[in-house]
C-alpha cells in the first residue's frame, strides 16, 4: 500500500492532468483573470449545456474544524455565475440571479461520496449566506464532482442528484441544491453528449493528442504555460495536497502495517519506509535538495535521517 501511495502522492509536476487537484486550482485561480474565467466558462457551458455569463471566482479556502473533534477540509475555489434559461439554455432572463457552483475534481475514491458532498454543500452555504439574508434570497448551489472512477458503479457519465418527495414523486421540491457526479469514462449518456465526453476524458489524460476541439485546445495552451513555470512547480511540491496525503495515508499506513517498533521513538518498519521513500522519490522527481524535499512533505531533515537509520537497522537485523 505504501509504495502505491508514494507514486501517486509525488506525481511529477509535468505529468499532472487537469483533473489533478493542484493543476485544476492553478487553471482556475491563475493571475490572468480573463483566462481563468474562460476556463471556468468552458467547463460550465460544456457540463450544463447552457450559456454562462457574469463569472466570478472566489479563492479556495481551508475550513478548519472549530475544535479538535471537528472535521477540517480544503475546499477548491467556488464560482458565482449567471446561467441561461429557456428551452435553448441561452436566453438571459432579467433580473438575472447568480448561482453558485463548486467544481471538485477527484482522483481518489472514498467510502461515502454522498456524505462528502453533503459536507461540502454545508460549507458553501455557510460561506455565501450573509447575516440577515432571507431564505428565499439564498442562491442556488450546484456541486460538481468530476472523477476518473465510477462513484455509483452504473457506468453513467452524468449522475444528477436532486431532492424529491418519496410519497409524492410529482411534488416539486426545489431547495435550490443540485449535485452532479461526472464519471469521465461512463458510457451511458456519452453517446448523446460527445463534447462533454471528450472534455472529461481529456481532463483525466491531458495530452495534446487528446485535444478534439477549440475549447480543449484553449485549456491545453493554459496547461502547457503553467508547466513551463518553475515557480508553480515548486509550489506544487510544497502544496497542502501532498503534505496532507503524505500524513493521512503514509503515516497511517506505516503505523497500521503490523511491523514491530524499530527504535525508541516508536516508528515501525512500514512508517520508516513510507517516510524515506517519499523523500527520496521527491528528490528524484523534482531534482531538489534534501532540505527542500523534507520541507515540501512537511517533515524535518532529522526525522528523515532517523527513519533512514532505523530502517537500515531493522532490515539489517
Amino acid at each position: 500500500m505504501a509504495k502505491q501511495f508514494i507514486g501517486e502522492a509525488i506525481k511529477k509536476f509535468e505529468d499532472l492532468n487537469v483533473i489533478d487537484n493542484f493543476m485544476f486550482n492553478e487553471l482556475e485561480m491563475q493571475a490572468d483573470q480573463e483566462k481563468a474565467e474562460q476556463f471556468v466558462r468552458i467547463l460550465l457551458e460544456t457540463i450544463l449545456q447552457k450559456k454562462v455569463t457574469g463569472i466570478r471566482i472566489f479563492s479556495q479556502f481551508m475550513e478548519q474544524g472549530r475544535t479538535n473533534s471537528l472535521h477540517g477540509v480544503q475546499m477548491d475555489s467556488y464560482i458565482e455565475a449567471c446561467v441561461g434559461e429557456g428551452e435553448d439554455g441561452k436566453t438571459m432572463i432579467l433580473p438575472i440571479k447568480p448561482e453558485v457552483f463548486d467544481i471538485e475534481p477527484n482522483t481518489y475514491e472514498t467510502d461515502s461520496e454522498e456524505k462528502r458532498m453533503r459536507y461540502y454543500r454545508a460549507l458553501i452555504d455557510t460561506k455565501i449566506l450573509a447575516a440577515g439574508t432571507r431564505y428565499q434570497d439564498m442562491k442556488n448551489v450546484t456541486l460538481i464532482m468530476i472523477s476518473n472512477y465510477d462513484p455509483f458503479k452504473c457506468d453513467r457519465m452524468v449522475y444528477t442528484i436532486e431532492n424529491t418527495c418519496r410519497e409524492e414523486p410529482n411534488l416539486k421540491y426545489d431547495d435550490g441544491v443540485r449535485t452532479l457526479f461526472l464519471y469521465a469514462y461512463g458510457r451511458k449518456g456519452a453517446e448523446n453528449n460527445r463534447e462533454l465526453a471528450d472534455l472529461l476524458r481529456y481532463m483525466t489524460d491531458s495530452r495534446r493528442e487528446n485535444v478534439t476541439n477549440p475549447n480543449i485546445e484553449f485549456i491545453q495552451g493554459m496547461l502547457e504555460q503553467i508547466k513551463r513555470n518553475a515557480e508553480i512547480g515548486v509550489r506544487y511540491m510544497q502544496s497542502w495536497e501532498i503534505r496532507q496525503r503524505f500524513h493521512d495515508l503514509g503515516y497511517d499506513e506505516g503505523y497500521d502495517s503490523g511491523y514491530d517498533s524499530g527504535y525508541d521513538k516508536g516508528y515501525d518498519k512500514g512508517h520508516c519506509r513510507t517516510l524515506v521513500e517519499s523523500v527520496e522519490n521527491a528528490r528524484e522527481n523534482f531534482h531538489i535538495e534534501l532540505e527542500a524535499a523534507c520541507e515540501g512533505l512537511g517533515i524535518t531533515v532529522e526525522e528523515y535521517q532517523v527513519a533512514k537509520e532505523a530502517l537500515k537497522s531493522i532490515e539489517g537485523s
